[in-house]
């Protein structure tokens, strides 16, 4: 199939076409405002199907709104006709469309000239009416209020002032790339709303409590901690901001306590998850013997010989696993018994542990 795809440089415009390009029987026209417009026309003869993403969403005129929702629209839609080619045309609009602000009102225009064509013509047209788009690629200061206070968040900066009251419809691009290529498959009936094509998974959000979870995110790098991703908004929000943090500041230090017999470095703690450390031990060393009356662990070996030993205080009987980084194994401490990790190989063991109640200074709930 051959696709032609205007805006293929924009936000969505690049999801899509990396989506596209994973497709081996598709050939993709991506074109891109500014390109000449004998490409276009060019295209517009040959193409199967069109995606009309081209948006104006980085001006702020109203003139330049009309001229790409509407002119450009125009434009695209007489080369087809002139090519005499009915084929099926998607056009990107917005749920503004339907509230006249000034960029509402281009998008509006927009969609009338397209259901004008669908009923001169008999083409299929699928007129999508998106609520705010996030994800990975979005420009900040676009329109586009997550990657806006991403970006700022992101790099310990105010955020541009915005109306914490207000109510954000959200899509992730994720599922906007996958109603698009539904519209592709035969057998994908798309959801509509009246005349409008929707996409199935739309989340609402107050601009306060989004302020609020992503400033959430920026402070996990200062203790150490994990973000709760059981909801799939925050889920798809921390992937999101993460993808805004600076090329140059993916990286932190770890606190790293070392001695003569290994190191302890604490990777992860979160009050809702516990905590993970990788412990280096020395040959012929062994760490822990200890207990805990309220903390659990799991160990696992990924590199060295060792052999993890435990009982209960007072009882003569002991337990012993022969663990190894050729088999990654866990073995699991409950709460009450003593135990000891020893390095009986050569090489330096590598344990990475989780345990069940992150390090506190005020009650390691440690005794020897």
């Amino acid at each position: 199939m051959r696709i032609l795809v205007t805006g293929a440089q924009g936000f969505i415009g690049r999801h899509l076409c990396e989506a596209l390009r994973q497709r081996d029987a598709d050939e993709l026209y991506a074109y891109d405002l500014g390109m000449p417009l004998e490409q276009l026309e060019r295209w517009c003869h040959n193409c199967d199907f069109v995606f009309h993403l081209a948006d104006a969403r980085n001006s702020h005129a109203q003139e330049d709104y009309m001229a790409v929702h509407y002119g450009f629209t125009e434009t695209l839609l007489k080369l087809l006709a002139r090519g005499r080619n009915a084929c099926p045309v998607m056009f990107a609009s917005s749920e503004q469309a339907a509230h006249r602000s000034l960029y509402g009102h281009s998008k509006k225009a927009g969609e009338d000239i397209v259901l004008q064509y669908a009923r001169e013509t008999g083409a299929e047209v699928y007129i999508f009416r998106l609520p705010d788009v996030f994800g990975k690629w979005a420009e900040p200061n676009q329109r586009c209020p997550v990657a806006t206070l991403c970006y700022y968040i992101a790099r310990g900066k105010p955020a541009p002032f915005h109306d914490t009251n207000a109510v954000l419809r959200l899509a992730h691009i994720d599922d906007v790339i996958r109603a698009l290529m539904g519209l592709l498959e035969p057998e994908t009936v798309c959801q509509r709303a009246g005349d409008f094509c929707v996409v199935p998974e739309i989340y609402s959000i107050d601009g306060g409590a989004l302020q609020t979870i992503l400033e959430g995110f920026y402070r996990l790098r200062e203790n150490g901690g994990a973000p709760q991703l059981g909801d799939p908004l925050a889920r798809r929000l921390y992937a999101t901001y993460q993808s805004y943090l600076p090329i140059m500041d993916l990286s932190y230090p770890l606190d790293m306590r070392e001695d003569g017999y290994g190191s302890a470095t604490r990777f992860i703690s979160s009050p809702d998850y516990g905590q993970i450390s990788v412990n280096v031990i020395r040959p012929g060393i062994a760490e822990g013997e200890h207990w805990h009356n309220a903390r659990s662990e799991k160990h696992l070996i990924v590199t060295g010989e060792g052999l993890i030993c435990f009982r209960k205080p007072g009882d003569a009987e002991r337990v012993e696993y022969r663990v190894s980084g050729k088999q990654h194994t866990v073995v699991e401490i409950p709460a009450g018994y003593m135990h000891a990790v020893t390095n009986v190989g050569k090489t330096d063991l590598i344990d990475v542990v989780w345990s069940s109640v992150c390090w506190d200074p005020q009650d390691q709930d440690t005794f020897a």
